[in-house]
């Protein structure tokens, strides 16, 4: 389970929030230094989960960050609107609204949880990993949302990507509209909340979630988002739902038959 990052100011772990923080602040800024030189060596970026991920060498050479940037950070405005941050070890969770202003002008809002998992390297936190969980199936139409203005963006977004990154790891990126669990991920969290909630067995890589309904009683699904094999979502309680949610990440990627991989962060 998770410590709530407003919880934790003064503990260890406020300085994984510190750290976390300056990402969107350098992406805010458009500060491409500050941002690349918070990823550790070897570190992976997933944005969004179900896309291939970036790598950075362990050389430290952050060019590889570079194609990502180009394509989605400098042209863009973006701020992240924090719901709620989960500190959990070495890693923390945000629920949070992704608010993007295109250099076209449309704006559009992503839900999204981002996942942050911190090494030190150096003698400084560093970002490891980067798990952005948000909806590439959603982005085209909500864009396309808004008509001449909507097809001028998504006409420049491709012509940005396929400069900054390439044919192939542009044809890559593609892969997170067609390969992953989308509604039925949804569907099968909402079935597992259900059989964990009438106390039938929830065992295996799901446990946890049989843990946190004998611990805070009936839970019910909000705020559900598929990226890849993965379904995230709000776990409110069904007696207060004015007490902050829980966070599941559920993976139903191949490797996991049957009840999905669970992770709470509370």
């Amino acid at each position: 389970m998770g410590v709530p990052a407003d919880q934790v100011i003064g503990s260890p772990t406020a300085g994984i929030v510190a750290t976390v923080q300056r990402s969107p602040d350098a992406v805010a800024a458009h500060d491409f230094a500050a941002w690349s030189g918070l990823f550790a060596r070897g570190a992976v970026l997933e944005d969004p989960v179900g896309t291939p991920p970036v790598v950075v060498p362990d050389t430290g050479d952050v060019s590889a960050l570079a194609g990502f940037y180009e394509t989605f950070i400098a042209p863009n405005d973006v701020r992240f609107d924090v719901h709620a941050d989960y500190v959990d070890g070495d890693t923390l969770l945000r629920d949070a609204t992704i608010h993007i202003r295109f250099g076209t002008g449309v704006q559009i809002q992503v839900p999204a949880y981002v996942l942050y998992q911190v090494c030190s390297q150096g003698g400084q936190q560093r970002i490891h990993r980067l798990q952005a969980h948000w909806e590439l199936r959603k982005l085209v139409p909500t864009i396309l949302a808004h008509g001449l203005a909507g097809w001028k963006t998504m006409i420049t977004l491709t012509a940005t990507m396929l400069r900054a990154q390439g044919l192939v790891a542009s044809m890559g990126f593609s892969r997170g509209y067609v390969f992953g669990v989308f509604e039925s991920g949804k569907r099968r969290l909402a079935q597992l909340i259900r059989d964990a909630n009438g106390h039938r067995s929830v065992s295996g890589p799901a446990g946890p979630l049989s843990t946190l309904v004998a611990e805070k009683g009936a839970v019910y699904v909000d705020r559900a988002v598929s990226a890849g094999y993965v379904t995230a979502a709000r776990l409110h309680r069904v007696d207060d739902a004015r007490q902050r949610p829980s966070i599941i990440l559920a993976d139903f990627s191949a490797g996991n038959p049957g009840e999905p991989r669970v992770r709470i962060f509370s």
